[in-house]
């Protein structure tokens, strides 16, 4: 596969031989460290269709307004035609350092560049020792292949058409996003010759909103994408669709905003007793926020929200249990019998229950017991509830 460029010339000029598809390969050394490749489950795939040089992106992404021009990579050969100069011209491979050895110029960064900015180059430098020099290139290209890693220990390896230029964003939305992708926290670690490991931010939400293509950024060969997943927030309770919900650092959620998230409230939700349990270092911390005070206080990653009922007496079960949510109790319910009614514990679940219990001078008890115990029969163990505990089941380490 050729790239034909003559100095002066404004566009590149192609052969008329159909240019291949990607196909699947084998993985080949990758800049990534070794250890890195060996603790990740590896799958190949490559991007559906090829992309023209006046790209547009699939699932609502309209089209861009730059033309991409590939850029030269390791294992690219150069071949150098200077007119009547035989002593300039000949044949060079990009080397692992991204540069080329030339006999008279010596070493020329190559990796990086396109086309046209190399052979720009290169007349310059030729023009010390000629007058006028007319250089033409055609290159050979190589595979190019990218690393994406979703965060959930897991890389793939993408091969890209040699000529081809995409960009970040172009190149995600054809392959796929996860679902729990930060869109605001994507970015690209590469490296360059001679320089440290860059990291180059996406602000792919920015960029799908408002189409502004200059903060998009052109894939080269060995680069590495990062996908964070986006952080969690949890609801249950007195709320139309309890579940799980996003939340990014750039943009954060609200406590009322992630009810109507959940679609709002149910007419017997008790919106002034909302309890909050968020983690802090390793305990389980316990806050009562009513929305008429609290409504716009910006929840944390990880936090839980229970909304409970105004009208009924009831206890939350979160955690490793088949059915976690809110459930009625009456006088003398134990503990075993709500187990019993989430549907009991997961394969997940720790032998150990924390229950949570807000007092009325604003203080928080915490009763640890253990599951096995209960099944024994101890009574100690299956401790009698009270309306407005919360119950939480961890998952086992082991």
């Amino acid at each position: 596969m050729f790239w034909l460029l003559q100095s002066g010339c404004s566009s590149p000029v192609t052969p008329k031989a159909e240019v291949p598809l990607q196909e699947k390969t084998e993985m080949a050394e990758s800049p990534i460290k070794e250890e890195r490749l060996q603790t990740e489950e590896i799958s190949h795939f490559t991007i559906p269709k090829v992309l023209e040089q006046k790209t547009t992106v699939t699932q609502g992404i309209s089209q861009a307004k730059k033309i991409l021009s590939p850029k030269l990579a390791p294992g690219d050969t150069i071949r150098i035609d200077v007119v009547d100069e035989k002593e300039f011209s000949g044949s060079f491979v990009i080397s692992h350092h991204g540069t080329i050895i030339h006999p008279i110029i010596k070493e020329v960064l190559g990796q990086g560049k396109t086309v046209e900015e190399f052979t720009k180059e290169l007349k310059e430098k030729f023009s010390a020792y000629l007058v006028d020099p007319v250089v033409n290139i055609a290159v050979t290209w190589v595979d190019r292949k990218v690393y994406v890693s979703g965060g959930q220990k897991k890389l793939e390896v993408i091969n890209l058409t040699p000529n081809q230029a995409i960009t970040a964003t172009q190149l995600l939305m054809n392959s796929g996003l996860p679902e729990d992708a930060d869109l605001a926290e994507i970015y690209i670690t590469r490296n360059l010759p001679g320089q440290r490991e860059q990291k180059i931010v996406i602000p792919m939400q920015e960029i799908i909103e408002t189409q502004n293509w200059d903060k998009d950024v052109v894939i080269e060969s060995g680069d590495f994408i990062v996908i964070p997943k986006s952080s969690k927030v949890y609801i249950h309770g007195k709320v139309v669709k309890p579940g799980v919900f996003s939340i990014s650092k750039k943009e954060p959620l609200s406590l009322w905003n992630l009810i109507l998230l959940a679609q709002g409230p149910m007419n017997e939700a008790d919106l002034e007793h909302i309890k909050i349990l968020r983690q802090n270092n390793t305990k389980m911390d316990v806050r009562i926020v009513g929305v008429s005070v609290h409504g716009a206080m910006p929840l944390e990653a990880n936090d839980i929200v229970l909304v409970p009922s105004a009208i009924e007496s009831v206890v939350t079960i979160y955690g490793e249990v088949k059915k976690p949510g809110t459930i009625p109790v009456s006088k003398n319910t134990r503990l075993s019998t709500v187990l019993a009614l989430a549907g009991g514990l997961t394969e997940y679940a720790s032998n150990w229950i924390e229950i949570l219990r807000y007092t009325p001078d604003g203080k928080t008890e915490k009763f640890s017991v253990h599951f096995k115990k209960i099944l024994a029969g101890e009574k100690d163990q299956d401790i009698e509830l009270k309306p407005g505990d919360v119950i939480h089941i961890a998952a086992s380490i082991f």
